[in-house]
């Protein structure tokens, strides 16, 4: 706490790369549009719907290994590890689950009690997040000024797992297992709206 340059790291929230994007579509059938415009049977079916879909792609968050128990006599706060030298510090295939480690708990050790760890602060990286979610939407001309939309939405459309960060603690019981999740399965939901 007396050497703020032993303390310098990225934030917790810093993300490196990042790709978030919007795209819009109208599909073209029906009534004014390219395929499928000269029946008004079909129009009313297969016409003026819209699809929609937002993309987001990141890196991990970073995160530091710490130690499940704190020997520093500190009264708050949390003790980093030791980095022990010439160990990797990522686990081979960067495994998720029960039977496997995000990074190499080896590469890392308990300091001498009454000292703080030498590992960096957010020196490691957690797992990248991905996710699409998709829409297709119509609106339907009731009467005059009365109009009925029709939308059925995803989330996560593709049902692709985004997973959280990993257990940081090292110590017995404590394997840099990643178990949860920052991106839930796929979800839908179909909704009407009338406006007048």
């Amino acid at each position: 706490m007396y050497d703020p340059r032993a303390n310098y790291g990225p934030s917790g929230f810093d993300i490196r790369s990042m790709f978030k994007g919007r795209l819009i579509y109208n599909l073209p059938f029906g009534k004014d549009r390219m395929f499928l415009n000269k029946s008004m049977v079909l129009d009313e079916v297969i016409g003026g719907w819209q699809t929609s879909a937002t993309l987001v792609w990141q890196s991990g968050n970073p995160f530091t290994p710490v130690m499940a128990n704190n020997t520093t006599y500190a009264q708050d706060g949390v003790q980093f590890a030791n980095v022990v030298p010439g160990v990797g510090w990522y686990a081979e295939g960067h495994n998720i689950g029960p039977n496997g480690s995000w990074f190499n708990v080896a590469a890392f050790t308990r300091p001498a009690p009454g000292t703080y760890g030498d590992a960096g602060r957010d020196s490691l990286r957690g797992p990248a997040l991905s996710n699409i979610d998709f829409s297709l939407a119509k609106t339907f001309d009731i009467w005059e000024r009365t109009k009925f939309e029709l939308r059925v939405a995803a989330s996560n459309v593709l049902n692709h797992p985004s997973f959280g960060l990993p257990d940081t603690n090292i110590g017995p019981g404590h394997s840099g297992v990643i178990t949860s999740l920052t991106v839930g399965g796929r979800s839908a939901q179909i909704f009407g709206k009338i406006s007048f």
